[in-house]
């Protein structure tokens, strides 16, 4: 090896342990919050509350807050509800012996926010809470006199790992079935519960104790028999309403024994406000050059050329002028199925473009949807000779379907439907980019968007890194020059790098159908009773149907069908219940025939997942 490359060596192994030092000594000098024991302790009354008990340990470690904060959902994601449902917490208290336990109650977006502490006095280390609260009407009866608990026993969203985290349950009669689901939200991975008889009718469940890491929890769903007395249940709140907590007056009493001096160091205040600003601005910035490189492009001309010219010179168009250039229409695209024309309108296949070809193809006469059963609706082939007529992605959906067998029931899993099924969102996406409707070098683009933003953040994270562990920030406003350019390098990066999907850009000919398709579609959002009447004289209610279920208007051409006195499955669809109903039931009953219940882990029965049932939240600092 030459002077040269030994010396070039020597450079790079400095600046790698360079690297690495900064590294080490910032997340060695990082305070570690923690949640080092939890406690959970939830009673379930006849009336289908759930008086909830939470005993924790809250190491703050070094770092100098005001006290606990903590998150409780009220816009539950109840799968046994259309939209969810609202679980409003009442009876709040927090108790601790050694930490300020004041505390205020509010409504944050979707969650009930209990903030516990005293803004004006910092503490560290650990310390001991009590909370306790109630969820009301978090039951939900199921007939044949079980009720249903669906319960985010371990918080799953709590910011900070748990060293140790255990629940009790106790439910007012016996159990007929539990599962339970651990890990992120979203996670079926099962765990086990102990069930336990109390002897006077009711049943106490436990979850064991184990560590958990930032945002993970526990989930359990567990089924009763309700005793006798249970009420009818409670309605649930409409969206809009405002929902109360209660709270108590501030103590103040014992502030003196856990007060300490405040006042974050330079290098916290610089991190805190300097570099997140710094590096908003920076993936401000990639956001709008990547907006800019990704611009759609039309026909030249006038806003009728743009549309249908069909060819020529070309020119790009922004967003805010290409919604210039949209006029109402009344008739989709010619020769665009739905799914691949509200693919091109969003830019990617969605789960709503599936079931819109699985809707168009019944609206076209190759099979027929059996509503008759909403919970395992049935899938009937109707189609003989002429599949010449589908397109390549449509015909591939249909052999993967039926698999020669006349009918298909949804509902329960079938792997074959659960391929094809997936496959049909990738062929969508080739059929769009078969028919030439977007922009060339798409993939180039995005390769230098990733690799360019890769670069760049890692260079503003090492020059980041590097000046914090020299301490610069806290000697003098020189940290600002090394903590600013960082943070926009971070930002433009990390901005290249998430906005890539922005990239993707229409054709001259992709945006003439995009635009029609979005004229077609504020048809549909404005239609009435008298347009869904001319369109069943003309004989388009069927087409109709289809593409309102691809532009989720379903619920607006519905109403307008039903004004008109017409009916808009027209045959296609049977069992009487109705468009919006069919379509909801077809959305739910086609997640459950691709979703492999074998997938998860351990045991216990029924299905669910970590996150999907109410209470739970987060619990953090502040």
């Amino acid at each position: 090896m030459g002077t040269t490359n030994r010396i070039a060596a020597g450079l790079g192994c400095l600046a790698i342990g360079g690297v690495l030092a900064g590294i080490t000594y910032a997340v060695e000098r990082a305070p570690r919050e923690r949640i080092a024991d939890l406690e959970v302790a939830a009673v379930v009354t006849a009336a289908g509350d759930v008086e909830v008990t939470e005993t924790l340990s809250y190491d703050f470690d070094t770092a100098e807050r005001r006290g606990l904060l903590v998150e409780i959902p009220i816009d539950a994601p109840d799968t046994r509800r259309e939209g969810g449902s609202i679980v409003p917490v009442r009876e709040v208290g927090v108790a601790s012996p050694t930490a300020p336990d004041m505390f205020d109650t509010s409504i944050r977006g979707r969650n009930a926010e209990i903030r516990v502490g005293n803004p004006s006095v910092f503490i560290s280390g650990q310390h001991d809470y009590r909370l306790t609260y109630q969820l009301a009407g978090l039951v939900d009866p199921m007939g044949d006199g079980e009720g249903r608990l669906y319960f985010n026993v371990i918080p799953p969203l709590s910011e900070v790992p748990m060293t140790s985290a255990s629940a009790e349950v106790l439910v007012p009669g016996p159990v007929s079935d539990t599962s339970c689901f651990f890990g992120a939200v979203g996670s079926r991975s099962r765990c086990e519960l102990e069930i336990t008889p109390t002897g006077d009718g009711a049943t106490l469940v436990r979850v064991a104790p184990r560590s958990y890491d930032a945002f993970e929890g526990v989930t359990i769903d567990v089924r009763y028999q309700l005793p006798a007395t249970l009420p009818p249940p409670v309605p649930d709140l409409p969206s809009n309403r405002q929902v109360t907590v209660a709270a108590t007056p501030p103590d103040v009493s014992d502030l003196a024994q856990v007060a300490i001096e405040p006042g974050p160091p330079g290098v916290l205040v610089a991190l805190v406000a300097g570099f997140p600003l710094a590096m908003l601005l920076g993936v401000g910035g990639a956001w709008s050059v990547v907006r800019r490189l990704g611009r759609d492009v039309r026909w030249s001309g006038s806003s009728v050329d743009a549309v249908f010219k069909g060819e020529g010179p070309t020119e790009t168009v922004s967003d805010a002028e290409a919604r210039q250039l949209v006029t109402i229409a009344f008739t989709p695209p010619r020769n665009v199925q739905p799914g691949e024309g509200v693919a091109l309108w969003r830019l990617r296949s969605t789960e709503g473009d599936r079931v819109a070809t699985l809707v168009d193809l019944a609206v076209r006469g190759w099979l027929v949807i059996d509503e008759t059963d909403p919970k395992k609706p049935v899938l009937r082939w109707k189609g003989g000779d002429g599949t010449d007529q589908l397109r390549e992605f449509e015909h591939r959906f249909l052999e993967g379907v039926f698999r020669g067998q006349p009918t298909c029931q949804l509902g329960s899993y079938d792997s074959g439907f659960a391929t094809a099924w997936s496959a049909l969102g990738s062929a969508i996406d080739r059929s769009v980019q078969d028919r030439g409707w977007l922009r060339p070098g798409e993939g180039q683009r995005r390769a230098l968007g990733f690799f360019g933003g890769l670069a760049m953040a890692g260079v503003g994270l090492v020059w980041t890194l590097g000046g914090a562990a020299g301490r610069w920030p806290a000697e003098s406003a020189v940290g600002w020059a090394v903590l600013v350019p960082g943070a926009l390098l971070v930002g433009l990066g990390l901005g290249c790098w998430a906005t890539l999907g922005g990239l993707r850009a229409r054709s001259a000919q992709g945006f003439s159908v995009w635009a029609q398709v979005e004229g077609f579609r504020q048809f549909m959002a404005g239609s009435e009773g008298e347009h869904a009447r001319e369109a069943a004289e003309r004989g388009v209610l069927r087409q109709y149907a289809a593409w309102a279920v691809a532009l989720d208007e379903v619920e607006r051409w519905d109403k307008a069908c039903s004004a008109a006195g017409v009916d808009p499955t027209d045959g296609w669809m049977v069992g009487g219940v109705g468009l919006h109903m069919g379509v909801r039931s077809l959305r739910t009953t086609t997640i459950a025939s691709r979703t492999d219940p074998s997938s998860s882990s351990g045991g216990g029965g029924g299905g669910g997942s970590v996150g999907g049932g109410g209470g739970g939240g987060s619990r953090g600092s502040w």
